[in-house]
């Protein structure tokens, strides 16, 4: 008999807050105190069935120890028959490989079946609130399947690179130079695509290699190393911010500075200098980060290439975070000054391109304007700006999960509950990592859930609980 044949546990278990909590913390005292708790399951069942003895289960309860081996954690979820969703959120791999597919890799096939489409969801203000054929639609997705790991086991993996040494040197064929910027490369794309704990594990050994392969370079591939551990620690910081830890964001930020003033391109200093005044927004220096933005933007312009696409990918992007940082500050006439120009950039590029990893383009400018309006509390704007965005022609996942779960705030704003909480639902069936672990992103669907209507209020906490946000 199978050990997990010991204990039958029903599915609802593993949805609970509690457990959820329990499982993301990976503190196995409180989710053996919770099978007490909620099925009566003894410690002898438990030490049984996940092979402990029952004085180990008794010192785990009583908070005596706290686990971090992977073989142990796989043996208590193996033991306790945890589905698949329960086990990533314990940052294991699933026992079922199609159960990632859907989820790490941005593949909506499963999650977002019978998901009204987008232009559904932008007229859905038009219609009123109590068609009930419409309400069928979306409440049908309430029991959509559980996400991805929690975007925490990226930010723990991620401390070890901003400790002053390197906890192992690579060698040998790990420091080809040619090897480590195409790896650079796939690590951007990896963000770009909402996989936030793939690129931290791609990251851990890339980042000390590359420093390696730096010291021992010079010239051209000397600069161009050093622009890619730039762009590494842009990721870094990138990943910290989204899940709030902003104080090693900072530091991360730092250094990407450092790495390129070492690399000597303009181009990856103006990149870099994005992620620093990103960096200082998220610490709450906003005017701080507005500021910086305008005379660091004033010294670009005596580098800037309007014939490089790069060069002037960069600008733009530059003075979009600007903006988002003077909109947040509520100082909205620098706010729209800087997206006025950003504007102007972007009609010079002609096209929506990805140079030098920036996203950057009318359509771009178009989201940002988005988000000035929900930060600057004109959901009318936000909504009507929307209206005017073709999603299909956003190419970064997660440019557009954060563009639906801006017009998911203005939705809210507005006071209309069903469509916002329909935009969550399609940021979600398409970069499930960018709602998990993100504690503005659970803020805002905590918002949705307290001010829904009561018809709507429980399909809201199932969606805050599937992210970690009840």
């Amino acid at each position: 008999m199978p050990a997990h044949d010991l204990i039958k546990l029903p599915a609802t278990f593993w949805d609970r807050p509690q457990v959820c909590a329990a499982l993301r913390a990976r503190d196995l005292g409180h989710l053996f105190r919770l099978l007490r708790q909620y099925h009566q399951i003894t410690q002898t069942q438990i030490g049984t069935a996940v092979d402990f003895k029952q004085g180990r289960v008794s010192e785990f309860m009583r908070g005596q120890h706290k686990v971090e081996s992977i073989l142990v954690l796989e043996r208590v979820a193996d033991g306790l028959g945890m589905p698949d969703a329960a086990r990533q959120q314990m940052g294991l791999a699933p026992r079922t490989p199609a159960a990632v597919s859907a989820t790490s890799q941005g593949d909506s096939s499963d999650l977002d079946r019978g998901l009204p489409s987008w232009d559904q969801v932008l007229d859905a203000a038009d219609k009123g609130a109590d068609d009930p054929m419409r309400r069928r639609d979306f409440l049908s997705l309430a029991g959509a399947s559980t996400l991805a790991a929690a975007a925490s086991t990226a930010s723990r993996s991620l401390t070890d690179l901003l400790l002053p040494f390197p906890l192992s040197a690579p060698t040998g064929d790990n420091l080809d130079p040619a090897a480590l910027l195409r790896t650079s490369g796939k690590v951007r794309q990896l963000y770009q695509a909402s996989r936030y704990n793939d690129a931290a594990a791609a990251l851990s050994g890339l980042v000390p290699a590359l420093q390696i392969a730096a010291t021992a370079s010079d010239g051209l591939l000397k600069s161009r190393l050093h622009a890619a551990i730039s762009d590494a620690y842009h990721v870094i910081a990138g990943i910290l911010l989204k899940v709030g830890n902003d104080g090693l964001a900072a530091v991360a930020a730092d250094r990407s500075m450092s790495a390129a003033k070492a690399s000597e391109n303009p181009v990856t200093l103006g990149a870099s200098a994005r992620i620093f005044a990103h960096a200082l927004m998220g610490g709450g220096n906003r005017r701080e980060a507005s500021a910086f933005v305008n005379r660091f933007g004033e010294s670009f312009q005596d580098h800037l290439d309007i014939g490089n696409d790069s060069s002037l990918s960069v600008y733009g992007s530059l003075l979009l975070r600007g903006a988002v940082a003077a909109a947040r500050a509520n100082d909205r006439d620098t706010a729209l000054e800087l997206v006025g120009e950003a504007d102007r950039a972007a009609t010079l590029l002609g096209h929506d391109g990805n140079h030098a990893w920036t996203a950057f383009g009318p359509t771009n400018v178009l989201l940002h304007r988005v988000n000035l309006a929900v930060e600057l509390g004109d959901a009318g704007t936000a909504i009507s700006t929307a209206r005017q965005v073709d999603d299909t022609a956003i190419a970064q996942v997660e440019r557009r999960a954060t563009f639906y779960l801006d017009v998911a705030a203005g939705f809210n704003q507005w006071g209309k509950h069903e469509p916002a909480f329909q935009a969550v639902q399609h940021a979600e069936a398409i970069a499930p990592e960018e709602l998990r672990g993100r504690p503005s992103v659970h803020a805002l669907v905590q918002r949705i859930e307290s001010s829904a209507p009561l018809s709507l209020r429980p399909h809201v906490h199932q969606l805050a609980t599937r992210i970690g946000a009840a």
